[in-house]
């Protein structure tokens, strides 16, 4: 399908499956009058995630470029809404058994003690829909800051916002390897063993599948990041120094230097240089990011 129709003509076509699931899952618990809090909450939960998921689409239709097709493929958006999808579509036939036996929108009583035996369940599927819109979320605004940076003026300001996103990602990563761990075996709580299992394992297998979307991104998203550094003057007398950033040269730098003196033999470098390179020159330690490196035992002077 993406050879044929293209990535993003692609992508909003699963977009749209995701929210045609959404919206009649939707239609289904909405039409339960008088139901459980968590069944209300698995309202307002789909709501959201129809807003999202709008939202996605839209911008699916404005956006029209190779680069675009690309960053959903490094961000994988495809198989987060997928995911989302499929949360929906399994949960439904869920809620079709659990109330089957009422015959109005009013929850029958034995319907209501069946809702209420699978709570902790329903209570998994609410959590991992909205882990599923919130990875959709991010991901998507991580591209939003990629496409911008080529009509932003402002690179600090531009940066501050990367690091916000990489911080929201990382913090769903934690959330999600803490959700993992509370789904193990020692600290499940007790719950109904014919389905638990079944439910276990595909929590399991759905959040690993989100968990490893956000890394990828959150590495994607770290690779874009604009990085601006201003280094002042500096003078070095029988000595060695650096200023820049030492590891892997990146695209995304922007640097200011002041007057250098260098005397007496000194060794020194500035800008961007490859991990063998410094190592080659300066010896020791790598560095990923690096304002002001000074080494050997001369005199250095920085302003």
């Amino acid at each position: 399908m993406v050879e044929a129709l293209g990535v993003t003509a692609s992508v909003f076509t699963v977009a749209t499956l995701a929210w045609e699931s959404s919206k009649k899952l939707y239609e289904l618990v909405n039409g339960i009058s008088d139901a459980p809090e968590v069944i209300s909450h698995t309202k307002a939960n789909l709501s959201s995630t129809q807003g999202a998921l709008d939202t996605l689409r839209l911008n699916l239709t404005t956006q029209k470029s190779a680069a675009f097709d690309s960053l959903l493929q490094t961000f994988r958006v495809a198989e987060a809404l997928e995911g989302s999808q499929e949360e929906c579509d399994r949960f439904g036939k869920k809620i079709k058994t659990y109330t089957k036996h009422t015959k109005h929108t009013a929850l029958s009583k034995r319907d209501r003690l069946n809702v209420n035996f699978h709570e902790t369940e329903i209570n998994r599927f609410n959590r991992r829909l909205q882990d599923h819109r919130q990875v959709i979320i991010l991901v998507t605004t991580s591209m939003s800051l990629i496409i911008s940076k080529s009509s932003s003026t402002d690179v600090q300001q531009l940066s501050e916002r990367f690091t916000k996103q990489e911080t929201e990602l990382d913090t769903l990563i934690l959330q999600l390897t803490q959700q993992l761990s509370d789904l193990s075996p020692s600290n499940r709580p007790d719950e109904n063993a014919t389905t638990a299992a079944d439910d276990r394992d595909w929590s399991i297998s759905s959040i690993s599948r989100l968990q490893s979307i956000c890394q990828d991104s959150i590495l994607a998203t770290s690779e874009a990041k604009p990085i601006k550094q201003t280094f002042g003057d500096i003078s070095a007398d029988d000595s060695r120094f650096y200023q820049g950033i030492a590891r892997t040269a990146r695209g995304n730098v922007t640097q200011t230097h002041g007057k250098a003196v260098v005397t007496g033999g000194s060794t020194a470098a500035r800008g961007q240089m490859d991990a063998d390179t410094f190592k080659i020159m300066f010896g020791g330690r790598q560095y990923k990011y690096v304002l002001d490196i000074l080494l050997g035992k001369g005199k250095v002077s920085v302003s």
